[in-house]
């Protein structure tokens, strides 16, 4: 309960600020009442949103480092004067960089008129992750409030660099899932969060997984609309993909013993704690049918799953690959998540479009 402060409580807090003791906690909310409506993260180091937008000794804005600029061949450029750009930096100078656009560059180009984002941050696990060949990739260090801190501030920027009808994913464990949702309430709105799509994470056996007693399957991916100008339909009921073919590896994770089969005259046996899912009749009726091959980079084998009719496309993903290792880079995601993405995003212009022609 926070106290009426009266003539002896205000001649007391002088006391204290002259004298440098401690100001007692049961004036906080007297002196600092909470601005917002229901809830709000509270933690160390938490920086008022100003001050983050302003600019700072720890973050200023930088001019762009240009690594690359380009655009693809298959699509038309979104506009003349546009053309995509690799940027090298800290993420959080750049995003201040956008959001005080002055740099020609980017001038009126990208403050504000961004429709979609989809960052995949650190996880805030305090590991450090290198490549295949030993060659540093990303830190994951910061845990606690400052991990918490380190994504809000980035946040806070990202949701001036959106349209007002954009939308944003987050893709996020369960190390810090729950607090980084109250985040996004914070910055975004409540009434903002559409839904929080499940997605496969890397598999990992008992011994990987080290003491957690049940092993971890999927991450989250949080989406938020910027406005409610981002949802003139309700784009979810309506949104269809048509799941594609693709070749997935033969052996899974499994508790029953390794057994060998024969791919193409090679006798395999797969690794441990796993075993292949289909007889060798099966194999080798698929081998005739052009269903199983070896992979070309790594030949192990792998069977075609066909392609399924349109379906309606929900929150659960664990159907399409998490991650892919097409790289070397650690925790790299799968084309597929960008694929879903994207079309999410195509689909729900196109419904946008005909709403404004209706």
């Amino acid at each position: 309960m926070k106290p009426n402060i009266n003539k002896h409580d205000i001649e007391f807090l002088i006391e204290c600020l002259k004298s440098g003791k401690e100001i007692p906690e049961v004036y906080k909310y007297a002196l600092f009442p909470t601005k917002q409506k229901e809830y709000e993260l509270v933690y160390a180091g938490k920086m008022r949103k100003e001050d983050v937008l302003a600019d700072t000794e720890e973050a200023k804005p930088v001019p762009l480092q240009i690594e690359k600029v380009f655009n693809g061949k298959k699509y038309p450029l979104y506009s003349k004067d546009w053309h995509n750009l690799l940027v090298f930096g800290d993420n959080l100078q750049i995003l201040k960089t956008f959001n005080e656009n002055k740099d020609p560059l980017i001038k009126n180009k990208v403050k504000g008129r961004v429709k979609l984002i989809y960052i995949d941050p650190p996880f805030g696990t305090g590991d450090e992750y290198d490549g295949n060949k030993g060659q540093s990739a990303y830190s994951a260090k910061k845990k606690g409030a400052d991990f918490v801190e380190f994504l809000r501030r980035r946040l806070i920027l990202l949701h001036e660099v959106l349209s007002d009808d954009g939308i944003i994913f987050v893709k996020i464990d369960y190390h810090f899932g729950h607090y980084i949702k109250i985040i996004l309430d914070e910055v975004f709105g409540k009434n903002n969060f559409r839904n929080e799509i499940t997605v496969n994470r890397i598999k990992k056996n008992v011994t990987q997984q080290g003491r957690q007693s049940i092993p971890t399957a999927t991450d989250s991916i949080f989406l938020y609309f910027k406005s409610e100008h981002s949802n003139l339909v309700n784009v979810f009921k309506r949104l269809t993909e048509e799941k594609a073919g693709y070749w997935h590896a033969m052996d899974s994770a499994g508790i029953r013993r390794p057994r060998e089969r024969v791919f193409f005259g090679k006798t395999m046996l797969p690794p441990d704690e796993r075993h292949f899912s289909f007889t060798q009749d099966r194999i080798d009726r698929m081998i005739n049918e052009g269903k199983i091959r070896l992979n070309p980079s790594n030949s192990k084998p792998e069977y075609w799953i066909e392609p399924k009719s349109e379906m309606a496309l929900d929150t659960n993903w664990t159907d399409i690959p998490g991650y892919s290792f097409t790289t070397g880079y650690p925790t790299e995601n799968s084309e597929r998540i960008y694929q879903a993405i994207l079309l999410l995003q195509d689909i729900r212009l196109k419904i946008r479009k005909r709403h404004y022609i209706e």
